[in-house]
């Protein structure tokens, strides 16, 4: 029918960029990775298949503060969409922060944890991400002694929608002064599944 048309119309003008949502409503983020960012968001819904795919585009509303760096745009199985980010805090050091896609808006942000001595890198940079039934994960990284590029992957885990979350756990045990980064965690099968490069 129309409608089936329409979503097939709107599927196939999606960009190479992150998708969230079902059927054929879309949110399509664009993100600078600067110092501060700025993120736009357009929708193709049931009845657009005779117009541009792009729709009409709004600025919408930072969630970060001054210095915020390195966003991270993940959507979860239950089509949930969090962004992630460090911010630089006044006394030193930086926090992880997020927010949740809500109302077409992003909602308050949240800190998972802040520190002093984390490795800082516009390329491997940290992460919160939803996996389903208020589960997320977290991870960042946590300079060590021994060289520019000895750092550890640090993780935590909460269950109630970022209100709590566990004590830090890295996922490696080798002990070694080297780089562990460029992490990438996912819901697999349940459960939080998580891939590192290993040095």
């Amino acid at each position: 029918g129309r409608e089936e048309d329409d979503e097939q119309a709107c599927a196939a003008h999606d960009p190479p960029m992150l998708l969230a949502g079902r059927r054929s409503t879309r949110l399509i983020i664009s993100v600078g990775f600067s110092v501060g960012f700025v993120v736009l968001a357009a929708a193709c819904t049931p009845g657009d298949g005779e117009r541009p795919w792009l729709g009409e585009v709004r600025e919408v509303a930072n969630p970060g503060g001054p210095g915020s760096r390195y966003p991270h745009l993940a959507a979860g199985p239950d089509d949930s969409l969090l962004m992630s980010w460090l911010q630089p805090r006044a006394g030193g050091g930086h926090e992880l922060r997020y927010t949740a896609w809500e109302d077409a808006a992003w909602g308050e942000s949240r800190v998972v944890t802040s520190g002093t001595d984390w490795f800082v890198n516009w390329a491997d940079f940290p992460s919160v991400v939803p996996l389903g039934e208020s589960a997320l994960a977290a991870h960042w990284l946590q300079q060590q002694p021994g060289g520019v590029y000895s750092y550890d992957v640090m993780t935590r885990l909460s269950t109630d929608h970022g209100r709590t979350w566990s004590a830090p756990v890295a996922p490696h045990d080798d002990g070694t002064a080297t780089e562990h980064g460029f992490v990438s965690i996912t819901n697999w099968q349940g459960r939080p599944f998580a891939v590192w490069l290993d040095g």
